[in-house]
């Protein structure tokens, strides 16, 4: 993973602060998720995706654990990240 995407996954683990709950390990593994598979699936094949978001996963796993599990985070901001198309959106809309 180049460092643009190291970036993105920083800012919205440390913007995944909000008025709700504390985060799960749980909530951010879905964070985490969702934002590796859109940056891959420009440039991998559909076929590569899954081993390649499980990689690119274990790979930030305890950068995500420690940035973003017990911060503050809301269902609505979760639901964001389900249904976003880009990871602007994640970083714009749903942590906002």
């Amino acid at each position: 993973m180049n460092g643009r995407r190291c970036s993105w996954l920083g800012l919205v683990l440390l913007a995944a602060l909000g008025c709700g709950r504390k985060a799960t390990v749980e909530d951010c593994q879905q964070i985490v998720k969702r934002i590796v598979e859109l940056e891959l699936e420009s440039v991998v094949s559909k076929q590569e995706l899954g081993a390649e978001v499980t990689q690119t996963q274990q790979a930030f796993k305890e950068r995500a654990l420690s940035d973003c599990v017990g911060r503050r985070i809301t269902d609505r901001s979760l639901a964001c990240v389900a249904s976003a198309k880009t990871t602007a959106t994640i970083i714009d809309d749903c942590f906002n």
